[in-house]
């Protein structure tokens, strides 16, 4: 039986599914990459979401028709404050854009965004950015779950909207696996009693947003999943499971040698086989 306090979020949940050595390093030995991890492809997201945190949660709507020049002044300040503390390496291979690029980027995806609250409604008696959520794992008292949703608003045509903040242009993953959404519907359950009327991303480079449906046996999927994750962690099984699209943007790909190995054995699958005729011309 599980004594300790596990504290579990859905970034924690979501590693331990990619690869359980990554959740060893970085979440029980708390290991320090070798190399700071690049948030070149993180870093339009972040800066997004945090521009339109404070048009809710600071009130910059009440500006009322300043508000669309005001976000505009204040891009800069929150695009320089948030690469002090967000590391982006300019010169790596996979950044294909430069500092200015990305803040030009950044600039085109508000105006449409403003539009689209005002064309959605988005703007209610109760609109929150960056809501922190926090209960148990149902009626496990020793397993304290957290998450932090983007949006929380209540409209009149929708009702209680979850939504989910992605400036990504590759769409189909988020809506093949929306195991984030069914893990803030659960946690919304968990504190409310009650689910959420809806689930969405909201896309900011396209300034729209797509629903995701669900219903209870989502809900309990992602539960049984879970607890099949929490007891492995429990039993510290933690064995590496190279994968392309997980080692990608793993912190620790330098100094796996897990990953190194799966590598060499990709590499040696792709390579032309020789042939007992190969070896015959050399005689």
């Amino acid at each position: 039986m599980m004594t300790n306090i596990t504290k579990f979020d859905f970034s924690r949940f979501d590693c331990y599914r990619k690869c359980p050595l990554q959740f060893k390093w970085k979440y029980v030995e708390y290991r320090t990459p070798r190399k700071p991890p690049n948030m070149y492809y993180a870093l339009p997201g972040i800066i997004v979401q945090k521009l339109f945190e404070h048009f809710y949660n600071d009130a910059w709507y009440l500006k009322r028709g300043g508000c669309r020049e005001f976000m505009y002044n204040k891009a800069p300040e929150i695009y320089e404050k948030t690469l002090k503390w967000c590391n982006v390496d300019w010169n790596a291979h996979i950044s294909k854009k430069t500092k200015s690029d990305v803040f030009d980027e950044f600039l085109d995806m508000i105006g449409p965004n403003l539009d689209l609250i005002k064309e959605r409604g988005l703007l209610s008696k109760f609109a929150k950015s960056e809501c922190t959520l926090l209960s148990n794992f149902g009626e496990n008292k020793y397993v304290h779950l957290k998450s932090k949703v983007d949006f929380l608003i209540h409209t009149k045509d929708k009702g209680m909207q979850i939504l989910d903040g992605k400036a990504t242009s590759n769409k189909k993953n988020y809506l093949k696996d929306p195991s984030q959404l069914y893990f803030y519907a659960m946690m919304y359950n968990y504190k409310y009693k009650r689910y959420p009327d809806v689930l969405g991303y909201w896309w900011w480079r396209d300034a729209d947003i797509t629903y995701v449906d669900f219903d209870k046996s989502n809900i309990e999927k992602l539960q049984e999943e879970m607890d099949g994750v929490l007891y492995k962690i429990y039993k510290k099984k933690f064995d590496a499971t190279p994968e392309y699209a997980a080692c990608l943007f793993c912190s620790y790909s330098e100094e796996c040698m897990e990953r190194k190995k799966h590598v060499a054995e990709k590499q040696a699958e792709k390579a032309t086989p020789i042939t007992q005729g190969d070896l015959d011309s050399f005689l």
